[in-house]
């Protein structure tokens, strides 16, 4: 049997899958392409999140929490530790994230501490950016650290059958 690939899933997927329709035609087409991974393509991996994934989707209004955290039962969910509160410092620093959004530092942080391969997000401002992503890259080489691939549900449809050839790790 093939071992399944794994992608971490930061807390906009979650919220987009599950958000009422939007009025606006670039939130309303993102919700649709996660809608369309999520129906489509998630049964292709291990789905992960973080502590920090769970505490954001308990946020808010308590009927779209219940439904953000019914939809993210049965995932994996990964544990912290100082070692990944370490990284996340390094990376909010590396990264230029601001103190108010230094959560997104944290996301990736647990998808480099735990070699996931994959870390699916709609924040296109600190984390899905060709200039973050080369600056992380940068940063993880480095270090000798494991390099997600930082992407949204739109470059995973677009990929399409040809990345199930991809294997990248031995999570």
């Amino acid at each position: 049997m093939k071992k399944m690939r794994a992608v971490y899933l930061e807390t906009t997927i979650v919220s987009y899958y599950v958000a009422r329709p939007s009025r606006d035609l670039i939130t309303a087409a993102r919700q649709q392409m996660t809608r369309e991974w999520w129906e489509g393509e998630r049964g292709k991996y291990t789905l992960a999140v973080s502590p920090v994934v769970l505490a954001e989707a308990q946020a808010g209004d308590p009927a779209a929490t219940r439904r953000r955290l019914d939809a993210l039962t049965g995932c994996v969910v990964l544990q912290g530790s100082e070692e990944i509160d370490a990284l996340a410092d390094c990376i909010r620093a590396v990264l230029g994230i601001p103190e108010p959004k230094k959560l997104d530092a944290f996301h990736v942080a647990y998808a480099v501490f735990y070699r996931i391969p994959y870390l699916l997000t709609w924040n296109c401002a600190h984390l899905a950016d060709p200039e973050v992503e080369l600056k992380l890259a940068r940063f993880c080489l480095g270090q000798d650290l494991w390099v997600p691939i930082v992407c949204t549900p739109e470059h995973m449809l677009a990929r399409g059958e040809e990345s199930d050839n991809v294997e990248r790790s031995n999570y």
